[in-house]
Formats: C-alpha cells, sequence, structure tokens
C-alpha cells in the first residue's frame, strides 16, 4: 500500500475521519512503567565457574522505585522487556572457557546467553542478554553472570557502561491496534 500526502484540511471532513481525543482513549495513559537501568562502577569479584548475582551501583532511572538491591520487583504484572550486558573478565590472557549471562526470575533461571571458547580462549567477552519475561506483582528478576577459567582473579567489570542491568513494562497492544485502525481510516 503506497502512502501519499495528506492535506492537513482533509483529516476532519467528510473524506477522512475526525481524529480527535475519542479516537484516542487509553493512548494517552500508555506507558511502559515501571522501568529501571541500573549502572555497575567498580569491578566485582566472582567465585569460578558458579552463578553469581551482579550487583549494581547507580541507577540511570527508576521511574517508580522498583529497583533495590540490585534487584527488580515491578509490582505491576505484566509482560516485561528485561535486557542486561555485562563484561566477562579471566583475570588472564587465553584463560576463558566458558561464560554466561542469566536472567533470573524469583531465583530460577529464566533466560540464558552462553559463550563457548574453549578452542579459542581469551581473556574476556563482553555479553549481552534480553527477554521477555512474564511478571506478577511480587515476582523479581536479578542478573547473574558466571565465567569458567583454570586461574583467579575473575571479575565482572564495571565503569563505562560495561555492564548494565535494565527493563521496561511492555504496553498493551491494543492501544497500538487503536492507533493502526486510525491510520488506516486515513489512508483509505
Amino acid at each position: 500500500m503506497a502512502f501519499s500526502k495528506i492535506a492537513a484540511e482533509n483529516l476532519g471532513g467528510s473524506t477522512f475521519p475526525a481524529i480527535g481525543a475519542g479516537n484516542l482513549t487509553g493512548i494517552a495513559s500508555a506507558n511502559n512503567k515501571p522501568a529501571f537501568s541500573a549502572t555497575k562502577s567498580d569491578n566485582q569479584s566472582i567465585s569460578n565457574n558458579a552463578d553469581t548475582k551482579v550487583t549494581f551501583d547507580g541507577e540511570i532511572l527508576d521511574s517508580d522505585g522498583k529497583f533495590a538491591s540490585s534487584r527488580f520487583t515491578p509490582t505491576v504484572s505484566g509482560k516485561y522487556y528485561i535486557y542486561g550486558q555485562a563484561y566477562h573478565n579471566s583475570g588472564n590472557n587465553s584463560d576463558m572457557k566458558v561464560a554466561s549471562l542469566n536472567i533470573f526470575k524469583n531465583g530460577s533461571r529464566a533466560a540464558l546467553s552462553v559463550f563457548d571458547a574453549r578452542a579459542n580462549q581469551p581473556r574476556g567477552v563482553g555479553m549481552t542478554i534480553e527477554a521477555i519475561v512474564e511478571l506478577d506483582t511480587d515476582d523479581y528478576v536479578e542478573l547473574y553472570a558466571k565465567v569458567d577459567t583454570d586461574d583467579a582473579g575473575i571479575t565482572i567489570d564495571g565503569g563505562d557502561s560495561q555492564t548494565t542491568f535494565g527493563g521496561f513494562k511492555i504496553i498493551t497492544w491494543v492501544y497500538i491496534i487503536k492507533l493502526k485502525n486510525i491510520l488506516m481510516m486515513i489512508t483509505n
């Protein structure tokens, strides 16, 4: 379907339906809150080959005060887009075997991202993870990391936005469908 330029005067007349607050009911009130984005400023030592909770000491955004103790508890049921990134550092060159980044929901793995480097072992790797997670009012999510190496000195590096964690409530598709229907009326 091709779109053409629509003159503003045609949007309210008999040719096109008027776009007013009545057609947009609910759209203005739709939002993706609660939302959060957390950062890590310092390196965090972790044990070899063990899922370890990543701790965060800074917030870019915490719309409703739902992020505390490196844990997001939304208190609003719905589907959430949850994401994280972390720089896994084995501490020594050519030493990392496997690294993973996980989203945990209520203490159990909800999503997993794995980097397997046994054939060509680097010192470190930056990893990302994202998932859509169904959360109830009392559910919580946390970010966990793991590194398998032969040496000590393993860290999850902070600073320079290397390690972040965030998420937001996904708005209801009903609002997008209403907007799509309005646009279809305008273009037909």
